[in-house]
């Protein structure tokens, strides 16, 4: 697939090592990953989906790639310790009897 943008040649068969690339749409993917559409075009926005590019209107994701990891997980962790280390403390000074 050879596309043509601002006047440069981008070959992105070349790009992926030789290989031949398929790409779906962000519905296609949206269908496959049980997300929505916008929620797609968001990740691809954010580049946090390898090999995904912008083509006129819409994005071209690789068929291969992998669904992006949920981030609010580390953060919902984090909030759990946080809070948890604040209880402990509390529990240590006395101010809490179970």
């Amino acid at each position: 697939m050879i596309l043509f943008a601002n006047e440069n040649i981008i070959n992105h068969d070349e790009y992926y090592g030789g290989a031949l690339v398929e790409y779906m749409t962000a519905q296609e993917a949206a269908k496959k990953w049980g997300i929505t559409k916008r929620r797609v075009q968001i990740l691809c926005v954010e580049k946090r989906i390898e090999g995904a590019f912008r083509f006129g209107n819409m994005w071209a994701i690789p068929k291969h790639a992998l669904k992006p990891s949920d981030a609010r997980v580390k953060k919902i962790i984090i909030m759990i310790i946080v809070r948890s280390n604040i209880i402990l403390d509390i529990v240590k000074k006395g101010g809490i009897i179970c």
